[in-house]
């Protein structure tokens, strides 16, 4: 059986109706973002800094991070997904959470991380950190708690103290 030049011309019509808008909108349904939750820290504390992937994923994320190693030292990793099913279309969420310290004082700069999602690239936008001196401790803290003494029991030989109540 051989199909007509109509009916392949009609049935490709079709498919590209049916498939262009999912190509082309693609990109809109994925989201891409990074964060961090103070943008000035005392050197003495912690930075939480996250990378949120959420969509249409049909591929694991491949994530290229910038070089965070050169400012910060990387306490932990974190790394959280959520699947969810809206309208018949499958997102997923997937966190990435980096908790770091800096190294010094000064400004820095997280550079843009890189993402690939199957043949579709995204980057975040880079992210301005200041680091100030960490609070110098006032006299308080600074002075030792004198340990108190116990209390005495009382010991067999001595009555307890009664109390009357009038």
């Amino acid at each position: 059986m051989v199909a007509s030049p109509r009916l392949v011309s009609l049935f490709f019509a079709c498919f590209l109706l049916i498939f262009t808008p999912a190509l082309i909108f693609a990109e809109d349904s994925i989201s891409v973002k990074s964060s961090v939750d103070k943008s000035k820290i005392p050197q003495d504390e912690v930075l939480t800094f996250k990378i949120e992937i959420s969509g249409e994923l049909n591929s694991e994320p491949q994530i290229e991070l910038p070089d965070l190693k050169k400012d910060f030292e990387i306490v932990s990793t974190m790394q959280s997904q959520s699947l969810s099913i809206k309208e018949r279309k499958i997102n997923r969420q997937a966190d990435f959470i980096y908790i770091l310290t800096p190294k010094s004082v000064g400004k820095f700069t997280i550079g843009e991380v890189k993402v690939k999602i199957g043949k579709e690239d995204f980057k975040t936008q880079s992210i301005y950190i200041e680091v100030t001196a960490p609070p110098k401790p006032t006299k308080k803290e600074l002075k030792p708690e004198t340990p108190q003494a116990p209390q005495s029991l009382p010991s067999e030989d001595e009555p307890e103290e009664e109390r009357v109540i009038l």
